[in-house]
């Protein structure tokens, strides 16, 4: 059994945009922007997928610690559900410890992977789960969460934490509860740019000028 590794489910004929994880963003392939990033942390990194061949065949960069593993067609159903893929790459690949990572989480720095390893393997919390601090006034169902009236300032509000999908870290077990998290969980908060999540063609659009922006502020340092 291996201590940790990282996985990266991918189902190429997704939904909302059509071929997602291989439509390029700023002339590569989305996948491989987290893949490169993920690369360089000396652990093995699985792209569990049906389509490994095509993949392969788009990874822009020579890789290190990448594995491409075959799944069953049938995962790639709508009617699937996230844990069903989790618990298949369980059986195929036993771990100590998993982090759950998606390609659609491109901006997500080396230095927050490392954080989530830490955490999960040697702190010894059962789950990670990255978050995305909101700091402003939140409502839900029509009432207040984090403030009451009369409206105090911002920067005194207590901030809401919401999930990312840019990791879900694991110890071997947690998955039997039929959940990727457990009571025992640590949150790894991202930040603005990590947390996005690109789901469709105007995600896309955002990344790109995202990615002008982080250009144009190395040029100018």
């Amino acid at each position: 059994m291996k201590d940790l590794v990282f996985f990266m489910p991918i189902k190429i004929n997704s939904t909302r945009v059509k071929n997602k994880s291989i439509k390029t963003l700023d002339g590569r392939p989305l996948f491989c922007w987290s893949l490169e990033t993920l690369d360089k942390l000396g652990v093995p990194i699985y792209v569990f997928s049906s389509d490994c061949n095509i993949l392969k065949q788009k990874l822009d960069f020579n890789s290190k610690n990448i594995f491409f593993l075959d799944r069953d067609k049938r995962l790639d159903h709508d009617d699937v559900v996230g844990i069903q893929i989790y618990k298949e790459f369980k059986k195929l690949i036993p771990s100590k410890n998993y982090i759950l990572t998606h390609c659609t989480s491109p901006f997500i720095e080396l230095a927050s992977y490392q954080k989530a390893i830490d955490l999960l393997f040697k702190d010894n919390f059962e789950s990670i789960i990255t978050v995305k601090k909101i700091k402003t006034f939140c409502w839900y169902n029509d009432k207040k969460i984090n403030f009451s009236l009369p409206r105090q300032k911002t920067q005194d509000l207590l901030p809401v934490l919401v999930e990312t999908s840019g990791m879900y870290g694991y110890k071997y077990d947690v998955l039997d509860s039929n959940s990727r998290s457990s009571e025992n969980c640590k949150l790894v908060e991202l930040s603005d740019i990590e947390a996005i999540d690109i789901d469709d063609d105007e995600d896309f659009r955002y990344a790109d000028i995202i990615i002008n922006y982080i250009k144009q502020s190395k040029n100018n340092d």
